[in-house]
């Protein structure tokens, strides 16, 4: 696999760079306050003084106004997520404690109401419609995404791909590979970090043919990889071509010595321990940012000079693994 680095421009005008390290923001995993909002809505307010390439909003919490609906642009583009999360059992792999999906109402109707509500001058990425109470095949989730195109021609349209069928648990890749023709009217190409395999190997190797199929069906579009934001993860499936990451991991821990960590021992490796835990808090979030803003720059070096001494201290677990890789794809 090559990674690939490179500056995509949205049809606002406005561009960004892949690969994009995207922090998101939702009400599931947060705590409910008293007057029916989220605390998600105040982390909110206070991380976005620091965004400025990229961020993450479900478009559930647009509607049941847990996160406010955006007046003007704060990043060069922002993801509209589906609402799939929110009101699903599904927990990302950062995810700390289980939390019982929403029990609010949210349908496609609804879904589709928020993407025409959208305002046209902030650039976005509209993700395609998710609900965990149906299963249906590829086909008919890409005639569905599609739908979308009316109500966003303004804005790019992204493909979350997801499995087929109420016993499956992983995305079909054989299905994808035979249908990815059809994927070319879309910006961006989804996934769910643990619908893509039961190991790490396992989703690259996934990732790695689907970007293969995709080349070779002329389909240009980047993969995105939803749930998927921390410091390890993110260098091994830029090496199996993913360019797109986003998670909540960025405001559960703290980034740094290359790793995610509690993030009050980040605080009391940064800070001190004489601190204020919410005064930690929000210096996490934004070492957090700046964080993710030099792995990106690494990641571009690594793609320009295929060297991976520029991925930092753990380039030869990089290297290791993209070995494997390159193994099990030659077995596949």
């Amino acid at each position: 696999m090559t990674p690939r680095a490179r500056l995509i421009t949205h049809p606002s005008g406005e561009r960004y760079r892949t690969p994009l390290l995207v922090p998101s923001f939702s009400s599931k995993g947060f705590a409910p306050r008293k007057d029916g909002g989220s605390e998600v809505s105040e982390l909110y307010e206070i991380a976005t003084e620091y965004l400025y390439e990229s961020q993450l909003v479900s478009a559930f919490d647009l509607h049941y106004g847990l996160l406010p609906k955006p007046a003007s642009q704060l990043t060069q583009v922002t993801i509209l997520d589906s609402g799939g999360y929110e009101t699903s059992s599904y927990e990302d792999l950062s995810a700390i404690t289980y939390e019982p999906p929403k029990r609010a109402v949210w349908t496609a109707e609804m879904h589709k109401a928020e993407v025409a509500a959208w305002p046209s001058h902030i650039a976005a990425i509209i993700v395609s419609f998710d609900s965990p109470d149906r299963r249906v095949s590829l086909g008919k989730q890409i005639e569905e995404g599609l739908e979308l195109r009316r109500l966003c021609a303004d804005q790019q349209l992204a493909l979350l791909i997801k499995p087929e069928t109420d016993d499956q648990k992983y995305v079909q890749v054989d299905n994808v590979e035979s249908l990815a023709s059809d994927l070319k009217p879309f910006d961006v190409i989804g996934f769910t970090e643990k619908e893509l395999g039961a190991t790490t190997l396992d989703r690259m190797v996934s990732l790695a043919r689907i970007r293969q199929t995709l080349d070779k069906g002329g389909v240009d579009a980047p993969i995105h990889v939803f749930g998927c934001l921390d410091p390890i993860t993110i260098p091994l499936f830029f090496i199996a071509g993913a360019e797109i990451f986003d998670g909540l991991s960025w405001m559960r821990y703290g980034f740094a010595e290359s790793v995610a960590m509690y993030r009050f021992n980040v605080g009391a490796l940064q800070v001190g321990i004489d601190r204020r835990d919410d005064y930690i808090r929000v210096r996490i979030l934004q070492s957090n940012v700046e964080y993710l803003r030099d792995l990106g720059n690494r990641l571009t070096r690594f793609a320009v000079a295929s060297d991976f001494s520029k991925l930092g201290e753990f380039h030869q677990l990089f290297q290791d693994s993209a070995e494997l890789l390159a193994v099990r794809l030659k077995e596949v």
